[in-house]
């Protein structure tokens, strides 16, 4: 960790809660009716009781803690958070976040930079009294992810290893970022964000969200529970069974499936497809080139015929493929 400044510790106190100032007093002290004492007090506390030994100790244990701690809560914050809007202004190299809670109130994370240093401000609880919140570290992340910041420029301390969780998701955070005109495929109002090994889904709307999956993490999430569940066959089995192998999916086939699946979803609940509005991907294509999606997708017609009383609906792959592009814009 750096050297400590003259206004470390103050920002270390602002830095923590209530919860995280009488778990650090406890560690080191004996205080009667502690649970009692508001966070000026525990603080003022601090400073009365503990030696500057003691201080600088609890400072190099708790401070790190606390930054590793939010630093995972903003990687969630960055790829997952449906309240969550973005401001990244690359010409003027300023980036805000405002991030809008139950009941309508708003806090605004503002961080910019002044001739390469950093200035920051934050209308939540921590940052206006000079902490180091999730919304700043998160932000200050996308200009190191942008390569706007070098690791030594981070307002707070920092190693280069804590990083590593935010490297992995920058995919997945740049997709999450991405407005709904840069999406690969757009099925009105349902987008899709896919970079590398990494697929993002936004959708508008009273549930409005987002969803980010990564490949390789799908995949062993996927052969875990194959294998867990093919152990418990094995142990119930009464004679030697043959067990099932899991066979990896690839972003192509994870990205036609889930278009496929949106289309089900659509005639079975309206009798009509959701129209593909943007496929820069070529998801159509491949799916007229796979002959099980294009089955899928020619019998959910035929189940939303007989159910919607439809007169005209797909009947061969030609006809299907017609259908998934008549409200192609590019």
């Amino acid at each position: 960790m750096n050297p400590l400044k003259d206004d470390d510790f103050e920002i270390f106190f602002q830095s923590m809660t209530v919860k995280d100032l009488k778990d650090i007093i406890k560690e080191y002290k004996e205080v009667k009716g502690l649970s009692k004492y508001r966070k000026a007090d525990l603080i003022e506390a601090f400073i009365s009781l503990f030696s500057e030994e003691e201080q600088d100790a609890a400072y190099k244990k708790w401070m790190p803690k606390k930054i590793r701690d939010n630093i995972e809560r903003s990687i969630a914050m960055l790829t997952k958070w449906s309240n969550v809007k973005f401001d990244l202004n690359e010409e003027t190299d300023e980036y805000s976040v405002d991030i809008a809670w139950q009941g309508g109130e708003v806090d605004r994370c503002t961080v910019s930079l002044d001739d390469g240093e950093i200035v920051h401000e934050c209308s939540c609880r921590l940052g206006e009294r000079g902490g180091v919140c999730v919304h700043l570290i998160g932000l200050t992340e996308l200009l190191y992810l942008k390569e706007k910041i070098t690791i030594e420029q981070f307002p707070f301390p920092i190693e280069d290893s804590w990083l590593d969780g935010i490297r992995k998701a920058k995919n997945g955070i740049m997709n999450n970022l991405a407005s709904s005109n840069e999406a690969d495929i757009d099925m009105n109002e349902y987008w899709l964000f896919i970079s590398d090994d990494t697929i993002t889904a936004k959708w508008s709307g009273e549930y409005a969200g987002t969803n980010t999956v990564n490949i390789d993490e799908y995949n062993a999430k996927e052969k875990a529970k194959l294998e867990a569940k093919e152990k418990e066959r094995a142990k119930n089995a009464t004679k030697k069974i043959k067990k099932k192998q899991y066979t990896p999916i690839t972003v192509e086939d994870w990205v036609m499936k889930k278009v496929v699946d949106k289309e089900l979803d659509s005639l079975k609940n309206r009798g009509e497809i959701r129209e593909i509005l943007i496929d820069k991907y070529g998801v159509i294509e491949k799916i007229f080139a796979n002959e099980k999606q294009t089955e899928r997708l020619i019998k959910a017609f035929q189940r939303a015929a007989k159910k919607f009383n439809l007169d005209e609906y797909p009947k061969t792959p030609e006809e299907l493929r017609e259908a998934l592009e008549i409200g192609l814009i590019e």
